[in-house]
C-alpha cells in the first residue's frame, strides 16, 4: 500500500525551509515499510486556482496518492498532479491547476480550470505528460469522480455520465429528474457502480449499475416514497453503507433491499480495515469478510 504526507523540512543557516511530499510503501499485511522516497511540493498558481478550489475533490487539498500500477505512482497535492517512476522513485512529472481523478493504462485523467468556475477534463501520457485527449471547457463547479476501472463520471445538466478514462469518450449517459445536488459514483471494488447526487449529507436518488454492462441494476428515489434515501458513506463488494434519520443501515448493491442495521456508517471500507467516525474520533478494525 502508498501513502503520501506533507512534511516540512527546516532550514538551517541561510537555507530556507521547504515543503515536501513524502510517499511512503508499506506491505499491506503486516505494515513492513518497504521504502520512501520525497519531492518537492510546488503549489499551483494563485492567480490560476489560488481562488478557485473546487478541483480539489471533496476539498481535500492535502498530499494523497491517486492511483499506483506497475510502473508509476499518481498523487496529488493542492491542485497540483505529480506522477513518479515506480521503480527508480523519481518524478517524471508534475502538472499544476491540475487534479488527476483516474490513471487508465498509459493515461492520467483529471480536471483542470482553465479559467475560474470552469472544469475541463484532460488525459495526458503516464511517460511525458503529452496531452492524449482533452474535452471542450465546461461551466460548473461539480468535481468529476472515479466510478470504477477506467471510468470516470461527470455530473450533467439531466443526469450524470460515464467516461471511457483512457479516450474520454462517453460509455453511458444516465438521465434524471432535474436535480440540486450534484451526481458522484464510487465503485465496490467488485461488481456494482454507486452513484449519487448527494451534498451535505443529503441525497435525493441512488442509481446502482454493473460495472461490466453499465445496465442500472436499481434505483431509489426520494420522491417516489415508501422509502428514505440514505446518505452513503462506503461501498464495498456488494454493499452500500450509508445514514438516515432512522441511523445507519446497509443496502445490497445488487437489489438495493435493506441487508442490516449496523450501530455505525463505516467511512471507508476495504480488504483491510472498516474506519469508522463517531462524536470526532476516527476508530477503526480490520476486515473480517
Amino acid at each position: 500500500m502508498f501513502a503520501a504526507f506533507d512534511r516540512v523540512v527546516q532550514g538551517t543557516g541561510t537555507t530556507p525551509s521547504r515543503t515536501v511530499i513524502e510517499i511512503l510503501a508499506a506491505n499491506a499485511s503486516t505494515g513492513q515499510r518497504l521504502w520512501d522516497t520525497q519531492i518537492d511540493s510546488t503549489p499551483s498558481p494563485d492567480d490560476i486556482m489560488g481562488e478557485d478550489d473546487s478541483l480539489a475533490a471533496d476539498g481535500i487539498t492535502a498530499a494523497r496518492v491517486v492511483a499506483v500500477d506497475t510502473q508509476n505512482v499518481v498523487l496529488t497535492q493542492n491542485e497540483t498532479t505529480y506522477v513518479l517512476d515506480l521503480s527508480s522513485r523519481q518524478l517524471r512529472w508534475k502538472r499544476a491547476s491540475f487534479q488527476a481523478i483516474a490513471l487508465a493504462g498509459d493515461v492520467v485523467t483529471g480536471e483542470g480550470s482553465p479559467t475560474y468556475g470552469q472544469r475541463q477534463l484532460t488525459g495526458y501520457a503516464t511517460q511525458d505528460g503529452s496531452t492524449r485527449w482533452s474535452a471542450s471547457p465546461v461551466d460548473g463547479t461539480h468535481p468529476a469522480s472515479p466510478a470504477a476501472a477506467g471510468l470516470i463520471a461527470i455530473d450533467t445538466t439531466n443526469g450524470f455520465d460515464l467516461l471511457d478514462a483512457k479516450t474520454g469518450a462517453t460509455r453511458t449517459s444516465i438521465s434524471r429528474a432535474p436535480h440540486i445536488h450534484p451526481w458522484s459514483c464510487a465503485f465496490d471494488q467488485a461488481s456494482v457502480i454507486a452513484c449519487s447526487d448527494e451534498e451535505f449529507n443529503q441525497s435525493d436518488s441512488i442509481v446502482a449499475l454493473d460495472s461490466t454492462s453499465l445496465q442500472q441494476l436499481w434505483t431509489l428515489d426520494s420522491n417516489a416514497g415508501g422509502r428514505l434515501v440514505p446518505s452513503l458513506s462506503a461501498v464495498w463488494h456488494g454493499a452500500l453503507y450509508g445514514s438516515t434519520p432512522n441511523g445507519p443501515v446497509v443496502l445490497d448493491g445488487h437489489t438495493g433491499a435493506n441487508r442490516a442495521t449496523p450501530q455505525f456508517a463505516p467511512i471507508l471500507v476495504d480488504a483491510n480495515a472498516v474506519v469508522y467516525w463517531s462524536e470526532g474520533e476516527v476508530s477503526a478494525q480490520r476486515t473480517t469478510g
